[in-house]
């Protein structure tokens, strides 16, 4: 037994294999049919009274973008390696030597302020003198 439904025809194109809808009837003497691409955009042509009136294109949907996952950033393992020394031994003359340990003993010594000192100055509009450091 047949199918009650017509079936769509293919019509080979440059584009490819094409799938064309049979026609429907819209009422008022308009009918149209759908034409399928293989990028999965339609195309619906409208006729009335066998004449083109108009079309319609519908573009296929766009892929969404796919966002990467940043990979999480892994340090390098340190290898074990032996510590430098700093302490280096300096050869210094005797001169030197009692000069730095002068130093070293004296540094506490400072040498004491002198007195602040204090500016007065008036004041215009209450004309009190005040005295700043």
């Amino acid at each position: 037994m047949n199918s009650p439904f017509r079936k769509d025809q293919l019509v080979e194109t440059s584009d490819g294999t094409q799938r064309v809808k049979p026609v429907k009837n819209l009422g008022d003497g308009v009918q149209s049919f759908t034409v399928k691409s293989p990028d999965k955009s339609t195309r619906t042509n409208r006729y009335r009274d066998g004449k083109f009136e108009d079309t319609n294109y519908n573009p296929s949907k766009m892929k969404t973008k796919k966002i990467r996952k940043k990979k999480p950033r892994i340090p390098n393992v340190l290898k074990n390696v032996e510590m430098p020394e700093y302490n280096v031994k300096v050869n210094v003359s005797d001169k030197d030597q009692a000069v730095y340990n002068y130093n070293k003993k004296n540094k506490n010594t400072k040498a004491k302020p002198g007195k602040k000192t204090i500016t007065k100055t008036k004041n215009l509009v209450t004309g009190k003198i005040n005295k700043t450091a």
